[in-house]
């Protein structure tokens, strides 16, 4: 889902697998040569699962096990790195302070488990 505010200048801005936000080293980061893009975490994990069973990670999309050899990664600008950083600080203390995704989660006041009583 792309906001106004994304330094990718038209790219996916999460990742389709965990669908959170892709920093600015995610978008830069291609394992598979069909260009599928995922976050290194979710990828990590995908190496890890396929390691476990003795088989390679697979892409999602075109189901072409990984190659190490082939992927993409080109470094962002430092600048780019600075302006990601912020944002995701800026995200982070707007959620800490009870106004983030979803009008403040789980925090309504109702004491949770004390409900019971």
């Amino acid at each position: 889902m792309a906001t106004d505010d994304d330094d990718g200048a038209g790219e996916c801005s999460d990742c389709p697998l965990c669908c959170n936000a892709l920093d600015a080293t995610d978008r830069h980061f291609r394992p598979c040569r069909c260009g599928y893009q995922i976050c290194a975490w979710c990828w990590h994990q995908l190496m890890e699962l396929a390691a476990k069973d003795d088989g390679k990670g697979k892409c999602p999309a075109c189901r072409t096990p990984y190659d190490e050899s082939t992927i993409r990664f080109e470094p962002p600008d430092p600048e780019e790195l600075e302006r990601s950083a912020a944002k995701k600080k800026k995200t982070k203390s707007r959620i800490s302070s009870g106004g983030g995704p979803g009008g403040g989660g789980d925090d309504d006041g109702g004491g949770g488990a004390s409900e019971n009583t």
